[in-house]
C-alpha cells in the first residue's frame, strides 16, 4: 500500500512540476483563398460642418465641425491583382494568427525577396471573417524547449527490481507540429482557440542512481550501496493539447562510476511524463 501511495505521489508531482514547454513563434500555414479579406490600415476621415448659423445676408457666422469615420473598403484577396500584392491568390504563406473582433487576423512572416508583398501587408489588414459553427484549422510547426520529469522509469529487463522512482529532470528540445484551430459558437461571445499537435524530442540530463541490494544483486563485485551520478540520454514522442502534454520516452542512464556494479548498465528504460503548463508567458 505504501508503494502505491508513493508511486501516486511521484506521478502527481511529475505532472505538476513536469513539462514546462516553451515554443518559439509558431509558423502557421495559411492559404490566401476566397475566405481571406483585406482592408487598408490607413483610414481617411471626412470633416463636415454642422449647426451652421447664417447672417441676414447669408454669410456664415458660426459652425461646428464633426469628423465622419470612414470605413476602409473591404476586398476579397482573390479579386486583387498580383501587380498590387506581389503574390498570387491561393498561395500558402507562413504567418502568426490572432483572433480580434471575430476575425482571424493574419500576420505574415517577412518575405525576404519580395518587397512589394511586404509593403502590401504593412499597409493592409489581412483576415478571415469567422462564421458560426465553422472550425477553422491551420497547420503549424515550431521548435520547443522545455523541462521534463519522468517520475517512473521502467528498465526494459525481466529481472526483479527494474522500476526506478525519482524526480530527475531532463532538458527537452524538439520539433513540434500540429493544428491551430478556431471556432465561433452562436451562444458564446468570444471564439474558442485550441491547439493539438505532436512532437519529436531529444532528451539530456543528469540524474541520480541509488545503488542498493535490489539493483546491484547481479554484480560479480558484490552488492554496492550509495548514490551515483548518471548522464541520462534519450528521445521522446509527445502529444499536446493546449497546455496539456503527454510524453513517452526511451533512453539510457550512463553511471559516472560503479557502472559494472549496476544491474541495468546498458539496459534501455521506458518512461512516461504528463505535464500541464500553469505558467503563462507572452
Amino acid at each position: 500500500m505504501k508503494t502505491i501511495v508513493f508511486l501516486f505521489f511521484l506521478f502527481w508531482a511529475g505532472m505538476v512540476l513536469g513539462q514546462d514547454q516553451k515554443s518559439f513563434k509558431e509558423r502557421n500555414s495559411v492559404a490566401l483563398d476566397c475566405f481571406v479579406y483585406t482592408a487598408a490600415k490607413k483610414k481617411t476621415d471626412s470633416v463636415v460642418r454642422k449647426n451652421i448659423k447664417y447672417s441676414a445676408n447669408r454669410q456664415i457666422i458660426s459652425f461646428e465641425e464633426d469628423t465622419l469615420k470612414k470605413q476602409p473598403e473591404e476586398r476579397s484577396f482573390v479579386t486583387l491583382n498580383e501587380s498590387e500584392t506581389g503574390i498570387d491568390a491561393g498561395s500558402i504563406i507562413t504567418a502568426n494568427l490572432k483572433v480580434v473582433d471575430k476575425k482571424i487576423m493574419i500576420y505574415p512572416w517577412y518575405f525576404n525577396y519580395n518587397s512589394k508583398t511586404n509593403k502590401f501587408f504593412d499597409e493592409n489588414d489581412v483576415y478571415i471573417k469567422m462564421k458560426d459553427r465553422v472550425n477553422y484549422g491551420f497547420p503549424y510547426r515550431s521548435i520547443q524547449v522545455g523541462l521534463i520529469t519522468l517520475p517512473v522509469k521502467w528498465y526494459m529487463d525481466s529481472k526483479i527490481g527494474n522500476i526506478e522512482t525519482s524526480l530527475n529532470a531532463m532538458i527537452n528540445v524538439g520539433y513540434k507540429f500540429g493544428n491551430s484551430r478556431f471556432v465561433k459558437l452562436p451562444n458564446e461571445e468570444k471564439p474558442r482557440e485550441y491547439k493539438t499537435g505532436f512532437s519529436v524530442n531529444g532528451l539530456a540530463g543528469i540524474s541520480k542512481i541509488e545503488l542498493d541490494e535490489n539493483n546491484t544483486s547481479l554484480s560479480q563485485n558484490g552488492i554496492a550501496k550509495g548514490n551515483v551520478a548518471a548522464i541520462s540520454l534519450g528521445g521522446s514522442l509527445g502529444y499536446h493539447y493546449n497546455d496539456f502534454t503527454l510524453m513517452i520516452a526511451l533512453g539510457f542512464d550512463l553511471p559516472t562510476s560503479n557502472r559494472k556494479n549496476w544491474n541495468f548498465n546498458g539496459v534501455p528504460w521506458l518512461g512516461l511524463g504528463i505535464g500541464y503548463n500553469f505558467l503563462k508567458f507572452n
